[in-house]
């Protein structure tokens, strides 16, 4: 049998830990390594618990001084927050769901944690004593409210955050774009859990694996229009509110009947669009239902929910999901195979463009909406695994395959923002620096959010980065 091509093992890595590379934190340079006296370390433990900020989006703060402690924080001011959230992102953005969602915690009462430390490939024990230190800082400074912690997470991070809510013993976890750590249900069995899953995401088959099986009503997986991210924000809100109700469910809150019957009535009434919108994709529709009575069990009567689950089940539609799907899993694993097999060869890339040829004729005469966002989901896994090999052929020189893989990604994905990343890179080299800045504000604009890894690419020193810097942290939210 041949041997699975490494870039498949590669992708199938990232998406079980991530897409993004763990710094070195050795100390290469053979420095004297200075350890802080117990006074100075008091000092700064001092200093620092004085420093907590109300009202504002807190980009980098270092728990007890320490940089294996920091974290992006932000508190509301406008409502007494009641509960928290600790989030882990797949390259260690702490800022990036809490400036996108600053606003849900600002309605819902929430203060929001992002980890600037645990990313994909960052070893498990650290995220343990990263995490560690987190914990005590958030129950130290919100003891009352220690019993109101939940988790979440976006790709590695979604896993991370899995297997930190089973160590640690929080009962609510919530994942975007990825599943728990190997689709391990013990994890979450006597938790609850709510995964989203993108139509567009590499990892979409891997979370409807997941809901294989998923029996009780607090594990349930979204579907949600786009690509690998966070959810967007209304689905957030949605899972904000999920969250205040586990609270309810769990008896560490009072139950608001009332609000959650408004709850309960406004997502009804969002049903109901989605019901009779002909356009909408039915395994959108039917997921819309089961959505419902995860949402609102054991809080009032979801008998409505289970009224309309029976209904589409025992509908034509049915059928015809459940043999598109199977379809369409089949023909996604098919051309992930042979994109990643071709890798094996000598000379790739021509190959690549030839699979890519085939795979648009596929999409273009797909038989069915199901089919062809399969097929299409074969592009999200080549702009993975195509920007893997252009990233690892720029660190090692070779410019020429660099350029080669980057025009692979962006023939698939035309607004990738890691490609115009490296284009402002090649232009910064030959000195073009409004060429640069063009496509720095491309990416940008297209999604490119990792400010500490744009503040450390020498090669775009000579651009003012402190002006793309302040726009990453500062987006213009749609």
């Amino acid at each position: 049998m041949k041997l699975i091509s490494k870039y498949i093992i590669i992708a199938l890595t990232l998406v079980f830990s991530g897409c993004s590379e763990v710094e070195d934190s050795n100390n290469t340079n053979n420095e004297e390594v200075k350890t802080p006296s117990s006074t100075a370390l008091a000092e700064s433990r001092t200093a620092t618990a004085k420093t907590i900020e109300k009202g504002k989006v807190v980009y980098e703060y270092k728990i007890e001084g320490r940089s294996e402690g920091e974290i992006a924080y932000y508190i509301p001011t406008e409502v007494e927050p009641t509960s928290i959230i600790i989030l882990f992102d797949a390259q260690a953005r702490g800022f990036l769901p809490i400036v996108r969602y600053k606003a849900l915690a600002d309605k819902y009462g929430f203060i929001l944690v992002g980890s600037n430390i645990s990313e994909n490939g960052y070893p498990y024990p650290q995220t343990q004593e990263h995490f560690t230190l987190v914990k005590n800082w958030v129950e130290t400074n919100f003891e009352s409210l220690k019993d109101k912690v939940h988790i979440g997470g976006f790709s590695g991070g979604a896993r991370v955050g899995g297997w930190l809510a089973f160590d640690f013993g929080y009962p609510s976890i919530f994942g975007c774009a990825a599943g728990v750590p190997n689709n391990d249900k013990e994890i979450i069995n006597n938790k609850f859990f709510y995964g989203t899953a993108s139509t567009l995401d590499f990892n979409y088959r891997e979370l409807n694996a997941l809901t294989d099986g998923f029996l009780a009503l607090n594990h349930f997986v979204s579907i949600v229009e786009g690509y690998h991210d966070w959810a967007p924000f209304e689905e957030m809100e949605l899972i904000f509110k999920w969250l205040k109700m586990n609270e309810m469910r769990l008896g560490v809150t009072d139950q608001n009947i009332e609000l959650v019957t408004q709850w309960f009535q406004d997502y009804k009434s969002d049903l109901s669009e989605i019901s009779a919108n002909n356009n909408m994709p039915l395994e959108i529709r039917y997921n819309a239902i089961i959505k419902g009575s995860s949402l609102f069990h054991d809080l009032v009567d979801i008998s409505f929910f289970e009224q309309e689950k029976i209904k589409f089940r025992e509908s034509k539609s049915w059928a015809g999901l459940s043999k598109h799907r199977s379809i369409a899993n089949y023909a996604e694993g098919s051309w992930t195979g042979k994109f990643g097999y071709a890798l094996d060869g000598e000379n790739p890339v021509p190959v690549w463009n030839q699979y890519i040829d085939e795979l648009n004729k596929e999409i273009d005469n797909a038989p069915n909406v199901i089919t062809k966002r399969g097929l299409e989901r074969v592009n999200s896994f080549i702009s993975l695994v195509g920007f893997l090999k252009m990233e690892d052929s720029y660190n090692k020189g070779n410019l020429e395959e660099a350029t080669q893989f980057m025009a692979i990604v962006e023939r698939v994905h035309p607004t990738n923002a890691d490609v115009f990343y490296f284009k402002a890179i090649f232009a910064a080299q030959n000195n073009n620096i409004q060429e640069a800045k063009d496509y720095l504000n491309k990416a940008v604009s297209n999604g490119f959010a990792n400010y500490k890894k744009l503040q450390n690419q020498e090669e775009l020193s000579i651009l003012n980065i402190n002006e793309f810097v302040e726009k990453i942290k500062n987006p213009q939210l749609k």
